[in-house]
């Protein structure tokens, strides 16, 4: 119907340029989905970036963050394959598995020459990240990241306690395909709630239960809130 066309032109590849029309302008694109065609990676009209990681075989949102996919990292420790996987991409490593944990039932005991939430970040260039986690107090100050083979020490100014438990922050430039894992520079040190993102984005991160229920929600500074439920699952 002539009259009623709004002069898109579909002959033409969506968006942008490629728009024969300029009246027309895209605005966002989904630009990574998942094997269930949920989104993963969202584009604004300036180039900007927002992801989602999912884990628990895909089947919840862990973490969201305003930055590429591969360039956020998020595990608490919950959702092991039983093959050293946690979801979104980070492995176990040779630590061991406890249930003295931050958040949820589940975090890494990491021993002298052992490493733990052993991960990748990839991106086009290179930028400052902050790496974040939470550490069992009775050892954190042996705590350490390593950077494709290079140590980094925690920013001592930074420290938050929590209870039983030290919240440590990291920062070091990372290039692209750097791996990234926790180590202990003496005795066994207790880590939980591990994340990684370029120090200008912001990221959210979520821990379950065996029931399917959000138990904490960490925020931006990576600090959490949690939640309890009564017996008929409504929240106390």
């Amino acid at each position: 119907d002539e009259k009623n066309h709004d002069g898109f032109n579909w002959n033409t590849t969506l968006g942008g340029d490629d728009q024969a029309n300029s009246d027309w302008e895209q605005l966002t694109e989904i630009t990574q989905y998942n094997d269930f065609s949920s989104p993963l990676e969202l584009m604004d009209i300036n180039g900007n970036l927002a992801a989602t990681k999912m884990g628990y075989n895909d089947t919840k949102t862990i973490a969201v963050c305003n930055a590429a996919y591969t360039e956020l990292i998020y595990s608490g420790a919950e959702d092991d394959d039983g093959q050293g996987h946690f979801g979104s991409g980070v492995l176990k490593g040779t630590a061991t598995d406890t249930n003295d944990a931050h958040t949820g039932e589940h975090a890494l005991s990491i021993a002298n020459g052992q490493d733990g939430f052993v991960s990748t970040v990839y991106h086009n260039e290179p930028r400052k990240y902050k790496i974040s986690l939470w550490a069992k107090n009775d050892n954190y100050t042996n705590v350490r990241v390593s950077l494709a083979g290079n140590i980094i020490e925690y920013n001592p100014a930074e420290v938050v306690f929590a209870g039983d438990w030290v919240q440590l922050n990291f920062y070091d430039d990372i290039n692209s395909g750097y791996q990234i894992k926790v180590t202990s520079a003496n005795g066994t040190v207790i880590v939980d709630d591990f994340r990684v993102h370029p120090i200008a984005s912001s990221m959210t991160s979520y821990v379950y239960n065996q029931w399917d229920e959000i138990t904490d929600i960490l925020g931006p500074n990576n600090l959490g809130t949690h939640y309890e439920y009564d017996e008929a699952g409504r929240l106390l």
